[in-house]
Formats: C-alpha cells, sequence, structure tokens
C-alpha cells in the first residue's frame, strides 16, 4: 500500500499523510481526500476525490509533485524586483547626496571625485543599473590599478558596491555585481604596496603628507596635511569676493550646490577681483607669522593660524 511509508496524523476531518516538506494529502470537510502543497511562502491544493481509489490517486499525485519540489531552484516563489530602468549616473547621484549625512566631509569629496574622475567618463558606466556586469566592473577596477594606488581602487569599489547595494534595497537589481571582487583585484591589506604612486602623479600621497609634516615643523608651524591646503585655497578666494562658479570649477565639484554647501559659511561676492591681493596678503601674513616664531620666544614654539 503506498501510504504506509508516510506519517500519518489525525485531523479535524480525517488522517493527513506527510509526502514531504511542504506536500501533505488530507481528507477535508467534504471527506475527500486533496493535496496542499507550500513552497517558497506559496500555498495551492487540489482536491482528487473521495474514497479509496482516489486515496492512493492522490498519494501517487503528491509523490510526483515532492520530486519536482527537490528540483526547484532556491528562489522558486519569490518575487523579483523589476529589471531597473534607472541610469547608473542618476542613481549614483542620488546614493551621493543622499548618504551625505552619514560620511565626514572629506568623505563625501573624495566620493564625488571617484564619480567624476574614475566612472562617469568610461561610456560602460553611462547605463542602466542593471546593465552594469560583475565583468565590466572587473576590468574598470584592474585598468584603474594600472594607473593609481591600491587605495584609490579600494574607494573606487566601495562607491560602485555601496551604490548597488543601496539599489537592491530599493528593489532595483537583485544582486551586487561587485560584491566581493577587491579580493580578486588587490592582495591582502598587509601585503599591499601603500607607497605606491599614481603613474598619474610625481610622488605618493604618503610622500606629500611625510613632506608637509617635515616642512611644518621645520617652520614652527602647526602640521597642516594636504586637503587643507584645498580648503585654504577655498577660502582665499571667498575671502577676495571671487564668485562661487569660478571656485566650483576649480575645486571640480560636479555642481555649485556641493560648492555652497561646504563653504557657504563665508559670504561669496563675483568676478575674480582681488584674487591676486587675497594670495599676497595671506602670504605676507604667514611669513610674518613664520618670523616671529623663529625670533620670539613662545612657551609651545608652535604658531597657530
Amino acid at each position: 500500500m503506498p501510504w504506509r511509508k508516510y506519517r500519518a496524523t489525525e485531523r479535524e476531518y480525517g488522517k493527513s499523510y506527510k509526502i514531504c516538506k511542504g506536500v501533505q494529502v488530507r481528507c477535508d470537510a467534504r471527506k475527500k481526500w486533496t493535496i496542499f502543497v507550500t513552497a517558497k511562502g506559496q500555498r495551492s491544493n487540489t482536491t482528487v476525490g473521495e474514497g479509496r481509489d482516489n486515496f492512493i490517486k492522490a498519494i501517487k499525485a503528491a509523490e510526483v509533485v515532492a520530486k519536482k519540489l527537490e528540483n526547484l531552484p532556491q528562489d522558486f516563489g519569490q518575487k523579483k524586483p523589476e529589471e531597473s530602468v534607472v541610469m547608473f549616473r542618476e542613481y549614483s547621484k542620488e546614493w551621493l547626496n543622499g548618504n551625505k549625512g552619514r560620511w565626514s566631509e572629506d568623505t563625501y569629496e573624495k566620493y564625488e571625485i571617484t564619480l567624476r574622475l574614475h566612472l562617469y567618463p568610461f561610456p560602460e558606466f553611462n547605463a542602466p543599473l542593471n546593465k552594469i556586469s560583475r565583468k565590466t566592473i572587473k576590468k574598470r577596477l584592474r585598468d584603474h590599478l594600472q594607473t593609481h594606488s591600491p587605495s584609490s581602487v579600494a574607494t573606487t569599489y566601495n562607491v560602485l558596491s555601496g551604490i548597488f547595494n543601496e539599489a537592491i534595497d530599493d528593489k532595483l537589481i537583485h544582486s551586487n555585481p561587485a560584491s566581493g571582487l577587491l579580493k580578486s583585484i588587490l592582495p591582502p591589506v598587509n601585503k599591499r604596496n601603500l607607497t605606491q604612486a599614481d603613474h598619474t602623479w610625481p610622488f605618493s600621497q604618503k610622500r606629500i603628507r611625510q613632506t608637509m609634516i617635515r616642512v611644518c615643523k621645520t617652520a614652527g608651524l602647526r602640521v597642516r596635511h594636504p586637503h587643507d591646503l584645498r580648503h585654504t585655497y577655498a577660502t582665499i578666494l571667498l575671502m577676495a569676493h571671487t564668485s562661487p562658479a569660478y571656485i566650483q570649477r576649480q575645486l571640480g565639484h560636479s555642481n555649485i550646490q556641493t560648492t555652497i554647501n561646504i563653504y557657504g559659511h563665508w559670504i561669496p561676492g563675483e568676478g575674480r577681483d582681488g584674487l591676486e591681493d587675497a594670495l599676497t596678503k595671506s602670504g605676507e601674513k604667514m611669513h610674518k607669522n613664520t618670523y616671529k616664531t623663529r625670533h620670539t620666544t613662545q612657551p609651545t614654539g608652535i604658531v597657530n593660524l
């Protein structure tokens, strides 16, 4: 008898036979044998009929269903997100501005520069999100490594992965094509050449930082970092009443709103009038402070500019 190999339990209207996980044959309220199937959150049932013969038919039909379920893909019954028609460029800008509050000012600028210089210029990223393949991303990262440092490649990867992860959360794509790729592009962190310079630059970032530290200490000034020069330059321009549009182009911001958000606490003027005077006065002030440091006695030996 085909049903004897299955465990039977008593239910309200009669016996129920478990064929496999998600497949049962039960006697319903009408005293008819019915096949109940539950797979990946979807439920269905089929009534076979009354009596012994229909009971045997129900058991055999349920066995066929059970075999089919064993061969179903893991995502059977799960509703997949619709195909994305959102362009990478537009969505990446939303991602950048939407997450700005989570990052420091320097991180925001670094990600914005990465998108503008290392991703947007390439035609393969002028495409819908769901059309950018894992192979495309891998090639871009490997090509990037030929002319840039490992840290620059890692930043580009983090930007791409962050964008695609958010697109998954927004149900625009099914998976992240960049996931785990960095391991196949770069060696482990403890084996990377951290002093490797970008081939497009004469010095590595580490060497520039070390040089600035040495110069500041020699001059008796508070230690500054290379990125501080960028902020100083923008501030001097604004103090000289330079147009924010000109400063935007100088800093390489993708839009003027980014410039205003970062430096908006300075009151901008118009045009480039007074720029040279501002730079000259700033240089004279720094020279005077350096002179005082070298020729006057101060408890700390440090001049705060």
